[in-house]
């Protein structure tokens, strides 16, 4: 649907740019031909192809469940000590 309504509009604005609106006699065929012409993506078809690979992706990407991690971290960085003695560990001075 919005491929042809942007053929449309084209194939419009191309009748008044090439001044097929003054007199000369066009047929639908040519008109759409020229408008079909004069779409970039006529000449390379692999961008259409690509675009919708990529619209295909995205919306499969849509559908599976989404996980946000929220996390927070806080670091210490006084020294403490213990006046208690640990048999196994000497102390550090």
């Amino acid at each position: 649907m919005i491929k042809k309504v942007t053929i449309y509009t084209f194939l419009m604005f191309s009748l008044f740019r090439f001044g097929f609106a003054q007199g000369d006699l066009v047929t639908l065929q040519m008109a759409l031909d020229s408008a079909v012409s004069s779409n970039p993506l006529s000449e390379r078809p692999e961008l259409l192809a690509q675009k919708l690979n990529l619209q295909k992706k995205r919306l499969s990407k849509h559908n599976l469940p989404d996980v946000n991690w929220i996390t927070q971290a806080t670091i210490q960085s006084e020294n403490i000590s213990l006046d208690i003695p640990i048999p196994s560990i000497e102390p550090i001075d």
